[in-house]
Order: structure tokens, then sequence, then C-alpha cells
């Protein structure tokens, strides 16, 4: 089956189409070159040149410690990849918003995403398309971990509502007004629960 590609680079497609070595193999390419292959009961996402997300261990840290039975197995050199275990989900959609926005907002209370007094790691794009529920469990796993932005403390929180509130949620939860009054409820909630070291 021929890769299904999104966001094609120059460089990367003489890579991907090599019949030799992508025949019978399901992929597709990422921006940024990145490429995430289909085996089956597992993934692979490489990272062909790691250089151009320089957080990406930290980030990828951080995701293993709020998921530790995703990632599989992982190599670094002069690419990076890893392998994870895939989930038989559905989208999140099949949630109400205030269920979604929760998982993401849960990241603030992690501790490891405090890296100095005044500043924080949060992540990048906290879109419908990057949370999905496991059908077995109910179980929410956040996804696409390549990159972290660092941002003052005291942007934490606009940081959050832009993603959280943003015409993506709108197209599937309503206007930004209902959605910035649950996001501000959500907000002010006590998540020290879910703290993680």
């Amino acid at each position: 089956t021929p890769c299904r590609c999104i966001e094609q680079m120059p460089e990367e497609k003489e890579f991907l189409y090599n019949s030799r070595m992508l025949e019978g193999i399901r992929g597709k390419i990422l921006n940024n070159a990145r490429v995430v292959i289909d085996e089956g009961d597992t993934i692979i996402k490489i990272w062909i040149n790691p250089s151009m997300f320089p957080e990406i261990d930290h980030t990828l840290s951080i995701m293993s410690k709020i998921h530790p039975d995703l990632i599989l197995e992982h190599y670094q050199g002069e690419q990076k990849w890893i392998r994870m275990r895939k989930i038989d989900h559905e989208h999140s959609s099949t949630r109400s918003y205030e269920e979604n926005i929760k998982e993401y907002i849960k990241l603030r209370e992690i501790r490891s995403i405090r890296v100095s007094s005044n500043s924080v790691l949060v992540k990048d794009d906290m879109s419908p398309n990057n949370i999905v529920w496991q059908k077995s469990d109910g179980k929410p796993y956040l996804l696409d971990w390549d990159r972290m932005d660092k941002c003052h403390i005291k942007e934490e929180k606009d940081y959050y509502r832009r993603w959280l509130c943003d015409k993506r949620w709108q197209e599937i939860y309503g206007p930004y007004y209902e959605l910035t009054d649950i996001f501000e409820k959500l907000w002010s909630m006590d998540l020290t629960q879910y703290c993680i070291s």
C-alpha cells in the first residue's frame, strides 16, 4: 500500500518513495522531517533531523511519565525514533469538552514542567485531534509530544486558553464565550492529585 503523505517536504520525498524501503508499509510524512510508520499493533515515529526539536528528550520524558505504557522502545542516533503501542481509541469528540480539556489542564500540575521559579514548559498543539480515549477502559491519551514551548508563569493561563478555546474546539463544542466559561471553572479547580515528579 503506498504511503499517504501530509505536508510533504522535498528532502523527505525521495527517502519515503524508495519502493525497496517502504514496499507494503503504511505510513505518512509529517512536516519538519518526521515520519510515522504503522506496523499493525505498533507505530514507529522517526525524527530524521532531531536537532529541529531541541526539547524532544524532555518532552518524551514527560509523555512517558504520563503514559508509561505507551513507549515500548526508543533509539537515539543520527536519527531518533520511538516505537509505541497502537491505541484502539475513540476520538475526543465522543467525550464532552470538559472531559477533554481537563486532561490537558492537568499537565500544569506535573512538577518537571517547572523549569524555573517563573517559567514553565507548556505542550504545543493542544487540539481535539491530540487527545484520544482508549476503547477498552476509557483511559485518555495525549498525543504529539514533539515540542513544548517555554512561557512565563504569568502567561501560562493565557497560553492554555488560546489553545483550548480555539476554532477547532469551537467547531465541535460551541462558541468561544461558552468554552471560556468552562475553561475558567476548570482552571481554578484543584488538580494536584495528578501531580507527577
